[in-house]
């Protein structure tokens, strides 16, 4: 059985605040670029940001630690690494775990919540048309009540944020480091999951490695890798692989 860890009211109502967080930083980011006040060298430093944003927040926390619990690490660590998931425009922690578990389990068949598969989709109408379900499953996190308030509150999550920023950085920082970042990183993983199930079916799905996904969204470039060992902490099997994550795992884990 799937219910919401909290009041559904709250769920919607932090939809919107989430909704008017990425408006207000869609709308300035559009105002200074026509303004001129982004150079050609911002598009690298919003990569970047993104790239280790996600590297940290999504690939090693969301998605190795809470959601495949490929490695422990202490408590302290593991709220860090959720809020900094969390303060990106993915969906909110307990409920992309969910998502994503659900994924593994009905892996590009008819159920499965992001399979550019079912329904069959091209790439613009995968990345921007789908929509994840407000609910989460009631797992091993339904007593974690920080988990439980980052997932029910991450509207306000991304608001605080900025405003704490704010009182230290001007706003054309605040957009290239950290706003802008978070707006297009599930664009960017959406991309990334794309391509990465585009392989030939090897009885299970159509997951395969695509080593220049990697320069996206890190983790992503071993994709047929992870879908054949969920839980494994490590991704490269070679010595000349690269994952960053893994190095990051490595330093943390006990």
């Amino acid at each position: 059985m799937e219910k919401r860890l909290g009041n559904i009211i709250d769920y919607i109502t932090d939809d919107f605040v989430r909704t008017s967080w990425v408006f207000a930083v869609s709308t300035a980011a559009i105002i200074f670029l026509f303004q001129g006040q982004f150079a050609w060298i911002d598009l690298l430093w919003i990569l970047i940001a993104h790239y280790v944003i996600y590297l940290l927040g999504l690939e090693v926390g969301y998605h190795k630690l809470l959601t495949h619990r490929a490695f422990k690490t202490a408590g302290w660590i593991k709220n860090i690494l959720a809020v900094i998931g969390n303060v990106t425009c993915h969906p909110p922690v307990l409920q992309w775990v969910t998502i994503h578990r659900l994924h593994h389990a009905t892996s590009d068949k008819d159920k499965d919540p992001h399979s550019p598969w079912h329904p069959k989709r091209g790439l613009l109408a995968y990345v921007f048309l789908t929509r994840w379900e407000p609910m989460v499953r009631e797992h091993e996190f339904k007593d974690d009540r920080f988990l439980i308030w980052l997932t029910n509150n991450q509207g306000w999550c991304l608001w605080i944020t900025s405003a704490i920023l704010l009182m230290f950085f001007e706003l054309p920082t605040v957009l290239v480091w950290f706003a802008i970042p978070s707006v297009i990183s599930p664009y960017l993983l959406g991309i990334a999951n794309y391509y990465t199930h585009q392989g030939k079916h090897n009885g299970y799905d159509y997951s395969r490695n695509w080593y220049w996904i990697e320069v996206l969204t890190p983790g992503m470039g071993f994709h047929g890798n992870h879908h054949n060992e969920p839980g494994a902490w490590t991704l490269a099997k070679k010595y000349w692989w690269i994952d960053l994550s893994s190095i990051i795992v490595k330093l943390i884990k006990r």
